[in-house]
């Protein structure tokens, strides 16, 4: 069975008021990672402050895998659960409980960075030939399926919990909230970190909200690659004459 990954950790792309944009598996998967931009912000500065997103994508066969993660107090959360999750995902989980197991495996005890990184982390897995998936959520991240026919579907509830992934406990199945779904013909599976809708930074009034990834679908269609390109690009840049990238980015897009 083919398998292609992507995965993007922010501290290789550091660079304010730019993107990296990634598509696979035909341009049936897309993702994007920004370090945000140079407009005034608590969270983003032009001394460099650390890009604490990252992101996996994995297409096998008919289905697909995305994750972000958004760390805080330094990236290294994030980026090792990503790298542990591309590791570990081989072959993707098959049902939600082997999920929940793998992410369990996550965690390493005997690892301390000596670092006060914590992360959010969401996981979705989609299967077109059964047009349904599942997933995982623990933090402020976004799941939602964006299509033409309705409003935009939010999938995932954000929470305050948190994952370091040399603390057990913090990786305990138990602490994370399911995700079971289904995707419309013609619906995009869209899953982003906060530097989206609250790409004005602790603002989600003023950030992009459900009306502008409608809008957004509209323009591109059920094309990963230009949604992926548009929302990135709309949350660097902000909306409604506020501003915007004032938060590291990480979208991923599937249909």
């Amino acid at each position: 069975m083919s398998r292609e990954q992507t995965l993007l950790l922010g501290e290789a792309f550091p660079a304010l008021d730019r993107y990296e944009l990634r598509r696979q598996a035909g341009g049936r998967t897309a993702c994007a990672l920004s370090a945000g931009s140079s407009a005034p912000s608590p969270k983003v500065t032009d001394e460099g402050a650390a890009n604490e997103d990252a992101l996996l994508v994995i297409d096998e066969g008919a289905r697909t895998l995305v994750a972000v993660a958004d760390a805080h107090y330094g990236p290294e959360a994030s980026h090792v659960l990503l790298e542990r999750l591309a590791l570990g995902a081989d072959p993707l989980p098959p049902d939600p409980i082997a999920l929940l197991e793998l992410l369990r495996g996550l965690a390493d005890p005997r690892e301390s960075v000596g670092a006060p990184s914590e992360s959010t982390l969401l996981i979705a897995l989609l299967d077109r030939d059964a047009g349904s998936g599942f997933g995982a959520s623990l933090g402020d991240s976004t799941l939602v399926a964006v299509g033409a026919e309705r409003p935009p579907r939010f999938l995932s509830r954000k929470n305050a919990r948190y994952v370091r992934p040399w603390v057990p406990d913090s990786l305990d199945p138990r602490r994370f909230l399911e995700l079971e779904f289904r995707l419309e013909p013609g619906e995009l599976l869209v899953a982003f970190s906060d530097g989206v809708d609250e790409c004005h930074y602790e603002s989600p009034r003023s950030s992009i909200g459900p009306r502008h990834l409608q809008e957004l679908w509209l323009r591109a269609g059920d094309r990963p690659e230009g949604f992926v390109r548009d929302l990135t690009e709309l949350a660097l840049a902000g909306i409604d004459g506020n501003p915007g990238g004032q938060d590291n980015i990480a979208v991923a897009a599937t249909r």
